[in-house]
Parts: C-alpha cells; structure tokens; sequence
C-alpha cells in the first residue's frame, strides 16, 4: 500500500514545531532540515513513532484558506 505523507505549513515556526513534535512523542526524530537564508531552517522532514511528516516555512498568508476537496 502506498504512503501518504502529510505536509504541515508554518508562518515561521518549523524548525520549533520539529524540535517540539519530536521531544513530545516517542521513538521519533528529525529527518533532515532545509536550509534557508542566513542559517534559518525554512522546513524538514521529521518522524514521529515511525510516520513521516514534511513541513515548510510558507509565510503569513492572512487570507488563505483551506479547501475541503
């Protein structure tokens, strides 16, 4: 059965978000990091109890809104 991966958008915060996840749940790690402009990680690839999860850094979008479909 294939995977499906889900991908976690943040304003700023990925790098916290991933420290954080994997402090919280067991047998979980930091994957790998994207660097991004002047040392900052702009997102990554983390996995918590053997799933994987991608994130990024996408920036405030005030009006953005999620779709159902």
């Amino acid at each position: 059965m294939p995977n499906i991966t889900p991908f976690i958008m943040f304003n700023d915060q990925a790098e916290e978000a991933m420290e954080l996840y994997t402090a919280i749940f067991p047998n979980s790690r930091i994957v790998s990091k994207i660097p991004g402009p002047g040392g900052k990680v702009m997102g990554g690839t983390f996995e918590l109890d053997g799933k994987r999860f991608n994130c990024y850094n996408a920036g405030p979008h005030p009006n953005f809104e999620f779709s159902q479909g």
